[in-house]
Formats: structure tokens, sequence, C-alpha cells
């Protein structure tokens, strides 16, 4: 089983952003990027899932406005499921788990991002 797509709207530094990825189901996925890519969005709109919704912190909203409503969605094998905050298909049929890693790389010349997110999703 493997992820093609993941979107999310309205969550911290991203209002709408569509990534076209390959994550593959039961394996830990790295995100490894640049300052401002939003890997902490990334992180955020994963790990604010509970069972039932998306339940963000005020200040984990786009812009801190907890009137836009928060979307997360995943394509797996061309199906599309979504976590807003009424309902959350993803957890209903993944177990998520988020590590989010302060780490600061050491060669800066080459990378100035950092390493921020793994994310394993299991059936």
């Amino acid at each position: 089983m493997s992820i093609s797509q993941i979107a999310i709207r309205n969550i911290k530094g991203i209002s709408h952003e569509c990534f076209n990825v390959q994550l593959k189901a039961c394996k830990p996925n790295l995100l490894v990027a640049p300052n401002g890519f939003g890997k902490s969005s990334v992180a955020i709109a994963f790990s604010s899932m509970n069972t039932k919704r998306i339940d963000l912190a005020e200040k984990d909203h786009h812009k801190e406005n907890d009137k836009l409503a928060p979307e997360l969605s995943i394509t797996v094998n061309g199906q599309k499921l979504i976590a807003d905050k009424t309902k959350n298909e993803i957890r209903q049929q993944f177990d998520v788990l988020v590590i989010n890693s302060g780490l600061t790389p050491n060669a800066k010349k080459h990378f100035s991002g950092r390493c921020l997110l793994l994310l394993k999703l299991n059936l």
C-alpha cells in the first residue's frame, strides 16, 4: 500500500498545498527539506488527528484563525481519505506516529534545513 499524495488546507503555515509523494505504509518515511518548506505544518497535520477528527491547537490554525477549517487528505492506492473537524477517515485505516526532531545538521554549507519528520503509517 502506498500514499501518492498529501493535501493540507489551513494548518499552520499552509493555506492549501498538495504534495506528490511516494510513502510506503508500515515503513518509516523521513521528510527532509529546507527551512520554510512546511515540514512542521505536515507534522502538525498528522499529529493533530485523533480517532474522530483533526483537533488543532489555536496557534496551529493557519494565520491563527480558527474560522479557517483545517483539512488533511491522503491518496492511498487511488482512494482519497480525509480528516477534518468532523471526521477522520485516515485514522480509521491507519495508525499514525509522528516524531518531530529538532536536530540541526552540522554541514550547513550543503543543507540548510532540518530533518524534522519521521512518519509511520500502519495498517
